[in-house]
């Protein structure tokens, strides 16, 4: 008999520890899936983002362009904002303008929408407008012109440097 109980206790271990694991890898899924969905439902439920499916260009890959000239960048506020500060070498088409003036930009090139929103209220509707379109390759910068001077980029005032 006491050999009997020796021997299940190794296999009660056992089935123990596989019990635990199963219950760990359980949790780890389900915890992963959940943090998913709720990414998603925030980003669904951010009412200030407009066009959600419009991809943003990160700040880091937005003065990468900026640093090697690979991309246009487009401030869509209006000239007494744009005066005040704007990215060095951006065009100033304020977006109740750009259906007009679509003829000043190139279709083939990168297109950086940029405005003062952190959501890229106007600089959306801008890429929207422009893909629409049929420009190749436009996206909002993510924050807008406040992060990119936050970030510590570079600024410029109409008449030279800030």
């Amino acid at each position: 008999m006491i050999e009997n109980r020796a021997q299940k206790y190794p296999l009660l271990i056992v089935l123990f520890g596989v019990s635990l694991l199963a219950t760990a890898v359980f949790f780890s899924i389900r915890n992963r899936s959940s943090q998913g969905n709720w990414f998603v439902r925030r980003e669904a439920n951010a009412v200030n983002i407009p066009f959600p499916g419009i991809r943003r260009v990160s700040l880091g890959d937005a003065k990468a362009a900026f640093d090697l000239g690979e991309a246009i960048f487009l401030d869509v506020r209006g000239a007494p904002y744009y005066t005040r500060g704007h990215i060095p070498g951006a065009l100033n088409i304020p977006l109740a303008e750009l259906p007009l003036r679509l003829d000043e930009l190139s279709k083939n090139r990168w297109v950086i929408t940029y405005c003062a929103s952190p959501y890229e209220e106007q600089s959306a509707s801008a890429a929207r407008l422009l893909l629409d379109a049929g420009f190749t390759f436009v996206t909002p910068l993510s924050g807008g012109i406040h992060a990119w001077s936050g970030a510590g980029y570079p600024i410029e005032q109409e008449g030279g440097s800030p």
